[in-house]
């Protein structure tokens, strides 16, 4: 689909998705935050669209919003979207090695302490959130993050990342 027929009627991206029963689509997150703002409720069911063939939405090109993942996947829930079809994608061989991939279990994300994710200092997963924490996304098959102790260690092995590079 031509980028400007997008601009120009962003509801043509959903309806052919469902039409032609589409189990892949590509869009950045201005896009995505575009179909919210510029398609109907109206325009979708009268056309009667089902999204429910889609399995992945890949979404890079610039920064991806989980709020903007979230609200997507809500307004288009009624029309078969499912909550596990949005992913990160990142540059021209990321693209290319998630290309090449299984499928993988729907993305987590992680809240985590903004403080500790200074050069040479681990994230630490923290329970709550608050104005020093911070959403991320981990796709794939992430590794947990260390739990928040409530303070923060000033033990050296807990603040530094783990170099292998001995000299």
């Amino acid at each position: 689909m031509s980028p400007l027929t997008f601009l120009a009627r962003p509801a043509v991206w959903l309806t052919a998705a469902s039409r032609y029963r589409i189990s892949g689509l590509a869009c950045p997150n201005f896009g995505l935050e575009y179909v919210l703002r510029k398609v109907s409720d109206a325009e979708l069911a009268a056309a009667r669209v089902d999204l429910s063939t889609i399995r992945s939405i890949k979404c890079g090109g610039e920064p991806c919003l989980i709020t903007t993942f979230e609200r997507f996947v809500e307004r288009l829930a009624p029309y078969g979207l499912r909550a596990d079809v949005l992913e990160n994608q990142w540059g021209c061989a990321e693209s290319v090695a998630m290309g090449l991939t299984t499928v993988q279990p729907r993305h987590r994300i992680f809240t985590f302490d903004k403080d500790r994710l200074e050069i040479g200092k681990v994230a630490v997963e923290v329970e709550e959130s608050t104005l020093r924490s911070g959403l991320a996304e981990a796709t794939g098959n992430p590794q947990p993050l260390p739990k928040s102790s409530n303070s923060h260690s000033k033990n050296s092995s807990d603040n530094k990342t783990n170099n292998n590079n001995s000299s």
